[in-house]
C-alpha cells in the first residue's frame, strides 16, 4: 500500500475510534492509542511498517471498546472508518478549514504526547481530540467550524 493512503487510512481510523468512543467508555489505553496514531500519521519519518502497526493498534482498540459492533448483523455506520476523500465532496470553504483542523490536530498530538510521557493531566486536550475528529465527519457552516477550530487553538496553548 502505498505510504499517503495508509496515513488517510489511520486517520480514517482514528476518526472511527473518536466516534466509538463517544458511545462507548474508553480503555485505559485509547487516548494514548489516539495520539499516537495521530503523531505517527503526521511525522514523516515512520515508515509504512510502522504505520501499519499504529493502524492494526487502532482498529483493536476500537475493538476492544465496541466488540459487537464488527459482528453487528445491522451496522449503523457510526463506528466505520471515516474515508477522507469524502471531504473533497464538501464546500470548498468548509473542505480547507476541516483539513486545517486535522493538521493542527496532529501538530498538537506532538505535544500532549510529550506532556503523558510525563504522566501530566492532558483530559482536557483529549475531549478537544475527539471532538475535532468526530466533527470532520459531520456537515457544518463554516462559522461553525471556525469556532470549533478557535476552541482547538485555544485549548492547545
Amino acid at each position: 500500500m502505498q505510504y499517503d493512503n495508509l496515513r488517510k487510512e489511520l486517520l480514517g481510523a482514528l476518526i472511527a475510534l473518536a466516534k466509538t468512543s463517544n458511545s462507548n467508555l474508553k480503555t485505559e489505553n485509547t487516548d494514548r492509542i489516539l495520539i499516537e496514531g495521530l503523531v505517527a500519521a503526521k511525522t514523516e519519518v515512520f515508515g509504512e511498517e510502522m504505520l501499519q502497526k499504529k493502524l492494526d493498534m487502532v482498529r483493536q482498540e476500537k475493538h476492544v471498546i465496541s466488540p459487537n459492533c464488527s459482528t453487528c448483523a445491522s451496522p449503523c455506520g457510526n463506528t466505520s472508518e471515516y474515508d477522507l476523500d469524502l471531504l473533497k465532496e464538501e464546500e470548498e470553504t468548509c473542505q480547507k478549514i476541516k483539513y486545517q483542523m486535522l493538521s493542527e490536530l496532529q501538530e498538537a498530538a506532538k505535544k500532549v504526547y510529550q506532556a503523558m510521557m510525563l504522566k501530566m493531566d492532558v483530559s482536557e486536550q483529549m475531549d478537544i481530540f475527539y471532538k475535532v475528529l468526530e466533527i470532520v465527519t459531520y456537515t457544518f457552516e463554516p462559522e461553525d467550524l471556525l469556532k470549533i477550530q478557535e476552541e482547538l487553538k485555544e485549548t492547545m496553548k
